[in-house]
């Protein structure tokens, strides 16, 4: 084969060839057209790092996110175990409520009896008391009457409580002498006016028992002390 010569082309017929300074403005326009294209692709690769180093902390975050999960389902699993347990703690602690109120109610009935035996103790403790300060003051004027007539001999004459009804028999006794000497009648007068009870069970004859407890209750010196004389009723 022949080689075929290549020789430059000649210009189109009607055209002018540019110049030098028209080649000079085309490649300045052409390497400042690359530069803007080099700034563009710098400002994209800073604005592609800030985007890179966004990502990177929202994965830490994920990161963080994601094991605050995971400690909050462990903890959600502990509780759950606590509650469990707080459950049948709660339901034994029912059951054994419910065996305490059914003894309590199993109580009531003694409970009520025992109640009503205490009233009526405090009732007795409460008659037992007014007859006992009935025993030692006596009824209206009688402590200071006995307080005098514990004083007297046999021959001085006795001071007496008031009585209304029934009133003092006639030709009551005025010392302890006559006191000493009184008949069967007039000391069941002197006892009904005293309003005292009549005596019973002693080892004395009716009549003795009858002046004793006249003389106790006046509280002649008879006796060894008042009190003591209050032994006879």
């Amino acid at each position: 084969m022949t080689p075929i010569p290549v020789t430059p082309a000649s210009p189109a017929p009607g055209l002018a060839l540019p110049g030098p300074g028209q080649h000079f403005t085309k490649l300045r326009a052409a390497v400042a057209a690359v530069v803007d294209r080099l700034e563009l692709c710098l400002k994209l690769k800073a604005s592609l790092e800030q985007v890179i180093q966004k990502l990177d902390r929202v994965q830490h975050m994920f990161d963080d996110v994601m094991k605050k999960s995971n400690d909050v389902d462990e903890a959600l699993d502990r509780l759950s175990s606590r509650l469990k347990c707080m459950g049948e703690t709660l339901e034994y602690g029912t059951g054994k409520l419910s065996s305490v109120m059914g003894e309590l109610d199993a109580m009531d009935e003694p409970f009520e009896g025992l109640v009503k035996r205490v009233r009526a103790l405090e009732e007795k403790a409460k008659v037992m008391n007014e007859k006992i300060t009935d025993l030692i003051c006596g009824k209206g004027d009688v402590w200071p009457v006995r307080m005098y007539n514990h004083q007297c001999s046999l021959d001085l004459p006795l001071e007496w409580p008031l009585v209304s009804y029934p009133p003092y028999p006639a030709g009551r006794p005025k010392t302890l002498a006559d006191l000493q000497s009184m008949d069967a009648e007039m000391c069941k007068a002197l006892i009904a006016a005293l309003r005292l009870p009549t005596p019973s069970g002693t080892r004395h004859t009716p009549l003795e028992c009858m002046r004793k407890q006249i003389i106790n209750h006046l509280g002649c010196a008879e006796c060894d002390s008042i009190s003591s004389s209050h032994s006879v009723y």
